[in-house]
């Protein structure tokens, strides 16, 4: 009687949560293992705490935990589900934990922010996306059409393939909104600003004018001492960090606050170049001020390269088509400066 009503039930349930259970189960699973991988090749590599922060267990114990969960999730993209008592308790048993840790995380960041310790004008914890998908992935598991067979129907192919993507998308939107849109400014030694577009007028462009206007106030808030300017050549005749020196002290920097790093062509030349600067002065604390979509990928830089900063989203003061433009380009930028390391033959990050 009872293996009746559960017969009817998995046929009457939806069809396309298996397979959204599955995407998301793919898409979790293929990112810890990268990150498992990655670790074991190249120090630094590891974003694991991206989405699910498991500092709180000691090193060995987090990555066997992260082992046994990376192993799970495959087995549920893969097979849709666990057939025995034992697999299904194991399974809902590490992702309580992980939803537990993503809570805990959310907590954290609306404490925080209850507080005044950060500012965020997108106030949505990337914590809350990742719980609710995780909850997902196990309600998914529940609903299987079949429990004996991990065949997908075509809806169900068509809402995994979905999920996957939506997610690979999704991912670095979410952090650049909620990350990016989270102001963690606090008294420091000295604010990294990233070059952008100079003119051939020698005008700096609006993202670039934001940036620099937003280390000065840093600076007249008595938040830094010095102000470090990275960029490369301009459009014309005037060189990315004359432009931005020369409007910091317009806006009230001194010249000898004023640090310049003329060989920051992209972020990971700017990272590259101001950690020698950062040293030599022995600055403790760093902030990185940049656009909001930036700052993701720049922290990923400097996280990789050892150093700490706590980023500082600019007041953008340009239009939407520009932002949708700079939101498309960091969603493949993003990717591909996470996955570079791995795509190289020999080991090492630079």
């Amino acid at each position: 009687m009872t293996e009746s009503v559960d017969t009817d039930s998995t046929k009457n349930s939806p069809k396309v949560l298996p397979g959204i259970a599955r995407g998301i189960a793919l898409f979790f699973g293929g990112f810890t293992f990268l990150n498992l991988l990655g670790e074991m090749l190249y120090p630094g590599f590891d974003a694991t705490i991206w989405w699910v922060n498991l500092r709180p267990l000691p090193g060995a114990l987090a990555t066997g935990f992260l082992a046994l969960i990376d192993a799970l999730l495959f087995r549920v993209a893969w097979q849709g589900g666990f057939q025995t008592r034992i697999g299904r308790a194991v399974f809902v048993t590490s992702m309580a934990v992980l939803i537990l840790a993503s809570v805990r995380d959310a907590a954290s960041y609306y404490r925080m922010l209850a507080f005044g310790s950060i500012g965020a004008s997108f106030p949505a914890s990337f914590s809350v996306f990742v719980s609710l998908s995780l909850l997902i992935v196990v309600i998914g598991t529940r609903w299987r059409r079949d429990p004996e067979s991990p065949r997908l129907d075509s809806k169900e192919k068509l809402s995994l393939a979905a999920a996957f993507a939506i997610w690979m998308i999704g991912f670095p939107l979410l952090q650049i909104h909620s990350f990016g849109w989270t102001d963690y400014r606090r008294p420091a030694d000295v604010a990294v600003v990233f070059g952008c577009r100079v003119y051939r007028s020698g005008n700096l462009s609006p993202p670039l004018a934001d940036r620099v206007r937003s280390a000065a106030q840093l600076y007249e808030q008595g938040l830094v001492r010095f102000v470090i300017m990275s960029g490369g050549p301009g459009m014309g005749n005037v060189h990315e960090t004359d432009a931005m020196q020369r409007y910091a002290v317009e806006l009230g920097v001194p010249p000898d606050r004023i640090l310049i790093d003329r060989e920051g062509l992209s972020t990971r030349a700017t990272v590259n170049n101001t950690l020698p600067i950062i040293r030599e002065y022995q600055f403790t604390r760093v902030l990185a001020v940049s656009n909001y979509y930036h700052l993701p990928r720049i922290k990923l830089c400097f996280q990789r390269a050892g150093q700490q900063v706590f980023t500082v989203p600019s007041r953008h003061t340009f239009g939407f088509r520009m932002r949708s433009f700079q939101l498309a380009r960091e969603v493949v930028a993003l990717w591909a400066y996470y996955l570079e390391p791995v795509t190289r033959l020999r080991p090492g990050w630079h």
